[in-house]
């Protein structure tokens, strides 16, 4: 008998929940939430789970979660490189910082704003 309950949020519940079990330090939750929002994600929620990461310190596992987002067809926008290089950042990951700028505008096509940089200078 399985007791996990069955249920279907929509994105911006499901954003609420990523932020929530987030806040209180609990991410594996709030990478449960993500997980079962299934192929509804959108850009925003994608953004949530990148900025759970970042005021948590996980650069590594930010890198990890880019390149699964690569395997969607969703994109990253502006607001995802500002986490994601916020991230890096702050975990002293400079070589991937610099990779990560480099894909922002050939790769995914985000030019690189003063926001960017700035996240970089802490």
């Amino acid at each position: 008998n399985n007791n996990k309950s069955n249920y279907k949020i929509n994105n911006l519940l499901g954003i609420s929940f990523i932020n929530m079990f987030s806040n209180c330090g609990n991410l594996s939750f709030s990478k449960e939430v993500f997980r079962n929002l299934g192929q509804q994600v959108d850009v925003l929620v994608w953004n949530s789970l990148f900025y759970s990461y970042s005021i948590h310190g996980m650069g590594s596992q930010v890198i990890d979660l880019l390149k699964e987002m690569s395997l969607t067809s969703v994109l990253p926008n502006k607001d995802s490189f500002l986490y994601i290089l916020t991230c890096l950042s702050n975990s002293g990951l400079l070589s991937e910082v610099n990779e990560v700028l480099e894909s922002m505008e050939k790769i995914y096509h985000v030019p690189i704003l003063c926001e960017h940089r700035n996240c970089l200078i802490q």
